[in-house]
């Protein structure tokens, strides 16, 4: 936010300011994401997912991926992810 006084000059006097304060701060920490957390909780969801890939040719079944792989792979789309949603808040 370039002037950081400047959406508290806009609340009127008579009113409260608890709740925009509480807005506020929530604003403040949505654009200060904790990256590296949401970083393991999408890998975390991402996982059973990735953990049920399989390696086929044509219709016969080669065998599962094996954990090292799917944890390696969730790990992956989280920071694919986290890239694409650091990009979109430029």
């Amino acid at each position: 936010m370039k002037n950081e006084n400047d959406i508290l000059s806009k609340i009127p006097s008579d009113i409260p300011v608890g709740p925009y304060l509480l807005g506020y701060a929530q604003a403040v920490y949505d654009l200060n994401k904790d990256w590296d957390t949401f970083r393991r909780e999408v890998a975390k969801e991402m996982l059973p997912l990735t953990a049920t890939f399989k390696i086929t040719k044509g219709d016969t079944l080669i065998r599962t991926i094996p954990m090292k792989a799917a944890v390696k792979t969730a790990m992956e789309y989280a920071d694919e992810l986290v890239r694409q949603l650091k990009e979109n808040e430029k």
